[in-house]
């Protein structure tokens, strides 16, 4: 029996392997922002309890306490502004890793579907081929039976 052979195979391979490549780049970019993320969510969690602090010094602490909490607060907004636009970098960073993923992912695809044009076209044929064998040897039988 023939066995189908794509001769574009090893493009296939290849692309798929490019595609991989660019589906651990986009991970890694992903796993970045993450971690900006939760830095930014706990030290959102910080201040407020900084904040919190801040409010019941207003009531009852010395002005040196109350200085001092205000600037530790401000330095951390100053972290969160900080961490806010890094994690807006790492984003765009995504963005375009995940845009040319999209086109990794397109150019492994047309490659798929031409291997499954060219099988479907090979199929076809081994089946007409298959048809004109079984026709021959019908003839064959209805000229055996016929003499």
């Amino acid at each position: 029996m023939a066995r189908f052979v794509f001769e574009l195979e090893g493009v296939l391979r290849q692309r798929v392997h490019v595609e991989r490549q660019q589906q651990a780049k986009v991970a890694e970019v992903d796993r970045e922002r993450l971690a900006l993320e939760a830095q930014l969510r706990a030290l959102h969690g910080q201040i407020e309890g900084e904040r919190a602090h801040l409010a019941a010094l207003l009531a009852g602490g010395s002005f040196a306490q109350v200085r001092a909490q205000a600037l530790a607060i401000n330095a951390m907004d100053r972290r969160a502004q900080a961490l806010a636009c890094e994690l807006a970098g790492v984003l765009r960073r995504l963005d375009e890793e995940r845009r040319v993923l999209a086109r990794r992912s397109a150019e492994r695809r047309a490659i798929e579907l031409l291997r499954e044009e060219r099988f479907e076209a090979w199929r076809r044929e081994q089946q007409r081929i298959e048809q004109r064998v079984l026709d021959d040897i019908a003839g064959i039988r209805f000229s055996e039976e016929a003499a």
